[in-house]
C-alpha cells in the first residue's frame, strides 16, 4: 500500500510539471493581458456576465471556445470565477483542455475540468472525470472511474510517422 501511495505521489508531481510546466514568470505576465471575448448574445444581471452562442475568448496565446460562459463578478466588480459549458475547448500552443465543463476560480487560482476531463501538453495526454490544477502549488489531480495517460517519450515526440 505504501508503494502505491508513493508512486501516486510521483506520478502527481511528474503530471504537474508536464501539464503546466513551472513558469510563473509567464503566467503572470498572461495575467496582465486584456481578455477578448465575441460571442452571439451577451447579458448582465446581479453581478453575472453571460456569453451566449459560439463564443470565441482570447488571452495572449490561448483561446477558449464554448456556447456558454459565465462570468461571475465580486462585489468589487473584479472576475471571481469563469464557468464555460457547452463543449468547452482551451487551446494553447502545445495544450489542449477540455470536458463537459471548464471552470476556473480565479482568487484560488484553480482550474477546474468535469465530465470527460482531458488535458493534452505536447504529446502528453492525461484524461479522468475531473482534473483540478492549483497553480500557485503547481499541482494537478485527476480523478474518475479510471483515469488514463499517455506518456511519449522525448526521443518518439519528433518522430511523426
Amino acid at each position: 500500500m505504501k508503494n502505491k501511495v508513493f508512486f501516486i505521489v510521483i506520478f502527481l508531481t511528474f503530471l504537474s510539471f508536464l501539464a503546466f510546466g513551472k513558469n510563473n514568470q509567464n503566467n503572470q505576465k498572461t495575467n496582465d493581458k486584456p481578455i477578448y471575448i465575441e460571442a452571439n448574445k451577451m447579458n448582465y444581471t446581479n453581478n453575472i456576465v453571460t456569453y451566449e452562442g459560439n463564443v470565441v475568448a482570447t488571452r495572449a496565446d490561448g483561446k477558449l471556445t464554448c456556447q456558454t460562459l459565465k462570468i461571475f463578478l465580486n462585489k468589487d466588480n473584479k472576475i471571481d470565477k469563469i464557468i464555460a459549458t457547452g463543449n468547452p475547448v482551451y487551446k494553447e500552443p502545445e495544450k489542449l483542455i477540455k470536458g463537459d465543463v471548464i471552470q476556473y476560480d480565479v482568487p484560488q487560482d484553480e482550474l477546474i475540468v468535469t465530465g470527460n476531463a482531458y488535458l493534452q501538453n505536447k504529446s502528453d495526454v492525461v484524461q479522468g472525470d475531473k482534473i483540478v490544477y492549483y497553480k500557485k502549488l503547481d499541482k494537478a489531480i485527476v480523478t474518475g472511474k479510471r483515469v488514463q495517460s499517455v506518456f511519449v517519450p522525448k526521443s518518439q515526440k519528433g518522430n511523426k510517422k
